[in-house]
């Protein structure tokens, strides 16, 4: 299987694009997407980011596995 492209929903578009450039080396491609979208070029790969909706991200509930990350240790592992 020949994976051509993925796309990644993000909750901060610009700071994503910016890690993304920086850390990866990712080429962002050009384009008048306003705040909602970003492409890279990663070769025979493309990246995209999406944001998350505001009106989204406001209705979203954390299901009763989630432990919030001030009460975990670095493991992610629920102090008692």
């Amino acid at each position: 299987m020949d994976v051509g492209s993925a796309v990644l929903y993000v909750v901060d578009l610009p700071s994503m694009t910016t890690f993304y450039s920086n850390v990866f080396g990712l080429t962002p491609i050009a384009g008048d997407h306003g705040d909602v979208w970003q492409e890279f070029q990663a070769g025979g790969f493309r990246l995209g980011l999406h944001a998350i909706p505001r009106d989204v991200l406001d209705s979203l509930q954390p299901g009763p596995s989630f432990t919030p990350r001030a009460e975990s240790d670095q493991a992610g592992v629920h102090r008692a």
